[in-house]
């Protein structure tokens, strides 16, 4: 009979090394079954699960939190991605809406003089509302004064003065006050 490096037959080492792989097997075996049991086990448990559920909870808050901040601070600081100033509105354009925006008073009070035969006694009477930074007074039975704005932005038109010159380039263009 033959023998293997260790002085057993070749029968008891082939023997040999079959129950060292049934052992290892078997231990295998026996531990996956362990883990399997504990994972179930923890899964149940409803510290366990309570725990996942506040960490993924405060990983969600975090996630979202984090990325909030960082952007509200770079707006706030000039640089982020949306623009938190304004510009300046243009002294030409806010010039011209209230020449506009008198403009239409001036005409709903030269059509109630041509109607009734004179000034009206507020611009209630011709439709306007007077609380909205108005202000009309009459200077004499033929003449008459309309503000309107507030603060820097105002702008007052005189019925003595041009009409042609005070609303140059606005409206149709036909004549105010009766000019022609």
């Amino acid at each position: 009979m033959a023998s293997t490096d260790d002085g057993l037959s070749p029968d008891r080492a082939a023997l040999r090394e079959g129950l060292r792989n049934a052992t290892r097997d078997a231990h295998a075996e026996h531990k996956a079954e362990r883990v399997a049991t504990t994972q179930r086990q923890t899964e149940r448990d409803p510290e366990v699960v309570a725990a996942r559920a506040r960490r993924r909870k405060t990983i969600r808050c975090v996630a979202l939190f984090v990325p909030f901040i960082l952007l509200t601070t770079l707006n706030l600081s000039g640089y982020g991605p949306v623009q938190t100033r304004v510009a300046p509105p243009d002294p030409a354009e806010i010039d011209d809406q209230l020449r506009a925006t008198i403009y239409r008073a001036v005409m709903d009070i030269e059509s109630f003089r041509r109607e009734w035969g004179r000034l009206p006694h507020a611009l209630s009477e011709v439709g306007v509302r007077e609380p909205g930074g108005w202000t009309y007074e009459v200077l004499d039975p033929s003449r008459y004064a309309v503000a309107y704005g507030e603060g820097a932005w105002s702008l007052r038109y005189d019925s003595a003065g041009s009409p042609a010159t005070f609303f140059d380039g606005i409206g149709p263009k036909r004549s105010v006050a009766g000019t022609r």
